[in-house]
């Protein structure tokens, strides 16, 4: 029945649709970022987005416009997510997205029919027993992205608003784990997302062996992400980064012992600083954390990798093609890397999203993107994903062999 939602290589079709777009082709979404809300149920010292994100104006949080916190909203995104057939869902940044838990298991379970690949990525610290038991039973998740990062609760009240978030978050693995059993089912595949601390990063091996039982299918290290000009107090001395990094090969035994995918590789030395990543204006985006094919966070490769498709059409970036976004205020980002820089249009107040995807901004801005040229905003992208555009390329080089041999059979 479901194509989409129970594979995990949702790579795979965005690549197909890719590869047969022409230049007369009407270009619509097939992965959707959401930021359900920019609030909160926990202060993590080191948070710099949602209601923390004070000085960036359009990032600016509306209690009045909070996005999961109406119903009309979420009704008008179920109908745009199905009118649209949107094959991919990240839901995440900003806040919390089980802050309104009730609003949020109502869109779920709205969608739970619609095939679509659905990912959430967490802190877990509103999830209870009852609510994985309904997640696991109900199918309502392909994917469950639990933020961890801590070894103890000792370490945990280092870090978050209470000491107890460690002990709950391995008591919701546990009943992720035993619901599955259950249930004889592999989903939703279990993600974690590590932010590398000076309090945690020499802590990866103990706490891989902590999450053993549990199948984690990766294990996603963040880079600590530090505003413009503040001092974080969590970031890692440059001693503490080498120490790190003399620990990866040890890290990746574990991780390859206890069968978890890692971004592990991106983590190797490819600038002067990769553990401490500053934050600029454009920076706001997280959703590299829940993706399949996670990406290098420090931008050796560029967004001038071009992909060349069926019809000799040459992708500069193909981000635009496939992925919109759409913020906790409405705001729509050109890119959903560079929040920066929005459409005019907001969300709350157009028709539905079918429309913004006919407006005439949206249609001069990705035929930029089937041109073979960049638009102005996007000369000092960095924020390209060399894996998964790689990947793009592999199913790209399959398509066509598949075809010629088509050719040849016929």
């Amino acid at each position: 029945m479901f194509k989409f939602r129970f594979d995990t290589d949702t790579l795979k079709p965005i690549s197909q649709y890719l590869f047969e777009i022409k230049q007369s082709s009407d270009i619509s979404p097939k992965r959707l970022f959401i930021y359900p809300t920019g609030l909160c149920d926990d202060k993590c010292k080191y948070c710099v987005d949602g209601v923390n994100a004070k000085d960036t104006a359009f990032l600016q949080y509306n209690k009045e416009k909070d996005f999961f916190g109406n119903r009309l909203y979420i009704d008008k995104l179920i109908s745009d997510i199905i009118k649209l057939k949107i094959i991919d869902l990240h839901i995440f940044g900003g806040g919390e997205p089980f802050f309104y838990k009730e609003n949020l298991f109502y869109f779920l379970d709205k969608l739970k029919k619609v095939d679509i690949f659905t990912r959430v990525i967490t802190n877990a610290n509103s999830l209870n027993d009852a609510d994985i038991k309904m997640i696991v039973a109900e199918k309502l998740l392909s994917q469950l992205n639990i933020s961890f990062s801590t070894d103890s609760d000792a370490a945990a009240k280092n870090i978050y608003a209470r000491a107890e978030r460690h002990a709950h978050s391995l008591e919701v693995l546990n009943s992720i784990t035993r619901y599955k059993h259950i249930y004889k089912t592999d989903f939703p595949k279990i993600h974690v997302m590590f932010v590398i601390l000076n309090i945690n990063y020499n802590k990866v091996v103990e706490i891989i062996e902590l999450l053993k039982e549990h199948a984690i299918e990766f294990f996603m290290f963040q880079p600590l992400r530090i505003p413009l000009n503040a001092r974080m107090e969590m970031a890692l001395s440059q001693e503490q980064e080498q120490e790190f990094i003399k620990s990866i090969p040890d890290i990746e035994k574990m991780l390859k012992k206890h069968n978890m995918r890692s971004n592990i590789d991106s983590l190797k030395p490819l600038s002067s600083s990769p553990l401490n990543t500053q934050v600029t204006e454009g920076m706001f985006s997280e959703w590299v954390k829940g993706n399949n094919l996670a990406g290098n966070f420090y931008g050796a490769a560029s967004c001038n990798s071009q992909l060349i498709n069926k019809y000799g059409l040459k992708i500069t970036c193909h981000m635009p093609l496939t992925t919109t976004a759409i913020c906790y205020n409405g705001n729509i980002p050109f890119c959903a890397f560079k929040y920066n820089e929005q459409y005019r249009l907001n969300y709350f107040d157009t028709p539905s999203l079918l429309a913004f995807v006919q407006s005439q901004e949206h249609k001069g801005f990705v035929n930029y993107f089937i041109n073979g040229t960049l638009p102005e905003i996007c000369k000092d992208c960095s924020f390209c994903i060399p894996c998964e555009n790689e990947a793009i390329k592999h199913n790209f080089a399959n398509l066509l062999e598949n075809a010629a041999q088509h050719i040849h059979k016929n």
